[in-house]
């Protein structure tokens, strides 16, 4: 993988490396996105809002603040609103806590939206280069350097926070509710510190996506954006972290795939112009079939379908002859029967494959 990492922006064309940067911007929204869903167990489908929050707090402080600042305020502001709407959303479960989310997203997009007719700025917002220290980050190369060190710390950071005690405690709020609450976790805290955290995440990713488009409209920040977090995290596999990079980037360069399929299925010129005015149906249909693929087949998504062919793997290489497991069975089945007290071996039931 590392070599993968290394070798793919000097092997790949620019158009290919731009989607690469793309998905691993993604990767880092879906990590947080990921930890909400997949370990607090707590669904969200306004995940769009927080980016739009992040991106548009980035649109109001770069003249006075550097990129790094200004990206981590769009977390923390994002964290802010998490918190905010995280504290209503505690008396809410399943259904009812998807709508709530839902209104956010469509009340951020009339704010975002309003923001940009009372700014005169219906065309974007323009964003200046993003610089660090005295390095400015123009070239696809660059973003990419930069990307793959911050997927890579935000992964750390997930993974350590998962692995200590605010991760089990999600683990055991997504569980069941009540028996966390008899083991001493105050659930309704470590919701919010869910949504929190979660929020933090994906704004960071909002503010990182403003720097790096260099232009930003309300019309981005829309619910089929929001709804393809929500596939990625799926189809990558719900509750890990791996996942949620590889559903990032099966989602992103899932576009190019298909356009490129098209072209070479009804030839150059009409395959082009009949994806490119259908483009966006055709991605949410393929969204659409992917989730009901993985969740009739794979429900835990491709780190499941990994999982599973290395345990098929494994089991292909250390599978024991037939005569010897049957053999080794048996005698295990009557050592039991000795040890259980049973004096004829007629009364000790031998099941094939068992050890009990």
């Amino acid at each position: 993988m590392a070599a993968i990492l290394v070798i793919f922006p000097f092997e790949v064309s620019d158009q290919y490396l731009y989607i690469g940067d793309s998905a691993l911007l993604a990767a880092i929204g879906a990590i947080g996105l990921n930890v909400l869903t997949g370990n607090a167990g707590q669904m969200s489908i306004g995940n769009a809002a927080f980016l739009g929050i992040g991106a548009y707090t980035v649109i109001l402080t770069e003249s006075k603040l550097s990129f790094l600042p200004a990206i981590l305020l769009g977390g923390i502001i994002s964290g802010a609103v998490g918190l905010v709407i995280g504290v209503p959303s505690l008396r809410l479960r399943g259904l009812y806590l998807v709508f709530s989310t839902l209104a956010l997203q469509y009340v951020a997009y009339f704010v975002f939206q309003q923001y940009d007719h009372h700014s005169n700025a219906l065309s974007g917002h323009n964003i200046k280069e993003a610089k660090i220290v005295s390095v400015v980050i123009t070239t696809d190369k660059q973003w990419y350097v930069f990307l793959v060190i911050a997927v890579v710390i935000v992964a750390i950071v997930t993974y350590s926070i998962l692995a200590g005690r605010p991760g089990r405690a999600w683990e055991a709020t997504r569980a069941n509710e009540a028996s966390a609450a008899i083991m001493g976790i105050d659930v309704r805290r470590t919701k919010l510190t869910a949504f929190v955290y979660s929020s933090f995440w994906v704004g960071l990713s909002g503010g990182i996506t403003a720097y790096f488009l260099k232009n930003i409209t309300s019309d981005y920040f829309t619910l089929s954006l929001a709804i393809s977090y929500v596939a990625i995290i799926l189809v990558g596999g719900v509750g890990s972290v791996g996942g949620a990079v590889a559903g990032s980037i099966v989602i992103t360069f899932l576009p190019t795939v298909v356009t490129n399929a098209g072209t070479g299925i009804f030839g150059a010129s009409s395959g082009t112009g009949f994806l490119s005015t259908n483009l966006s149906a055709i991605d949410s249909g393929v969204y659409g079939l992917l989730v009901l693929v993985f969740m009739f087949a794979e429900p835990r998504g491709l780190t499941g379908l990994v999982r599973r062919i290395e345990r098929l793997m494994t089991h292909k290489g250390t599978q024991t002859p037939p005569e010897r497991s049957q053999a080794g069975t048996a005698a295990v089945g009557v050592e039991d029967a000795n040890r259980a007290g049973l004096t004829d071996v007629a009364d000790a039931r031998v099941i094939p494959g068992s050890r009990q």
